[in-house]
């Protein structure tokens, strides 16, 4: 939880910024510790620290290149379970004595946000005491919020990821029940007179099985020819969002792509370079790059590609 002796240094911290002569400085410094001594942003800070602490560890294990999903799945519902156990306790009378501590040690008046009846978009339930208002406009609507989240991006897919037990190292223990779930699930995409022969041959395949852990990735090409069905069903896998959050590459790819001197740039032109960064592993053939854009009729364009021909013919 938040430490009081931690938070009381960073404010000193401030102090001493609203003192120092470059007026920019201060200027900032008084704005952002005006923020922060603020019981609204306080009680904020509690209730948001205190529940990230359980989302952490499922996020970090969602985002790892060889994510089990299976087992992020069930983390997730005990998640859920759990949060809905603190939301109907109501849990958050010990967050608020939290932030009345902090509050009281940093000498922050204790009192709520001024209502306007007429503010849709403001927290205006109404309420007969401080801690009632921030518990029925901060703590239940940031709980409820969070559960929908996982919910949505979550449990809602858990039939598709169910796909997870045709890996080599769980296929050993899929039961008839989930495998009839399964085949409802991916029904559209597979033909199932011909599905069932495929999963017997492809559990006689790794019925001896080492303690090597096969991912996704892996099934695809080994299920190519010989198994169509379950190859469909691994490539649908794969492709899902939810399985992989290596795409996060593209945002530290922009800094290196996007700096002061290439600012101009349009969409079409910053798309393809991050492409090539990403996925520089491939070699590109050039007199052929030259060839797509000589056909757009661009003179610079076309006389690159002669010279490149001309250097092409003389190397051979």
């Amino acid at each position: 939880m938040i430490d009081i002796d931690c938070s009381l240094f960073y404010v000193t911290i401030f102090f001493l910024l609203i003192q120092d002569t470059d007026r920019k400085t201060a200027s900032n410094a008084t704005s952002l510790l005006t923020s922060i001594l603020n019981f609204n942003f306080i009680t904020t800070l509690v209730v948001v620290e205190y529940y990230l602490q359980f989302t952490k560890t499922l996020s970090v294990t969602l985002q790892s290149v060889d994510c089990d999903l299976l087992i992020a799945l069930s983390e997730s519902q005990d998640l859920v379970s759990m949060l809905k156990t603190k939301r109907q306790d109501s849990f958050f009378p010990q967050l608020f004595k939290i932030a009345y501590d902090l509050a009281s040690e940093l000498d922050v008046d204790i009192r709520m946000p001024r209502v306007v009846g007429r503010q849709p978009y403001r927290a205006n339930g109404p309420s007969e005491s401080v801690e009632e208002h921030f518990r029925i406009n901060l703590h239940n609507p940031f709980l409820d919020h969070l559960i929908a989240e996982l919910q949505t991006r979550l449990l809602n897919a858990s039939d598709r990821v169910q796909a997870e037990r045709l890996l080599p190292q769980n296929v050993g223990t899929l039961t008839d029940i989930q495998w009839n779930k399964l085949k409802d699930t991916y029904s559209s995409f597979v033909c199932l007179l011909d599905i069932d022969i495929e999963l017997e041959r492809w559990k006689f395949k790794w019925r001896n099985i080492s303690d090597k852990k096969y991912r996704i990735e892996d099934c695809i090409p080994a299920t190519k020819d010989l198994y169509p069905n379950l190859h469909k069903i691994f490539i649908i896998l794969f492709t899902m969002p939810v399985s992989t959050a290596t795409a996060e590459r593209s945002f530290s790819t922009l800094k290196r792509l996007k700096t002061y001197l290439r600012s101009t740039m349009g969409s079409d032109r910053l798309t393809g370079l991050a492409l090539m960064h990403i996925n520089r592993h491939f070699e590109i053939n050039i007199s052929q790059v030259l060839k797509e854009f000589d056909s757009s009729g661009h003179r610079r364009i076309a006389m690159a590609f002669e010279k490149n021909s001309s250097e092409t013919e003389e190397t051979s």
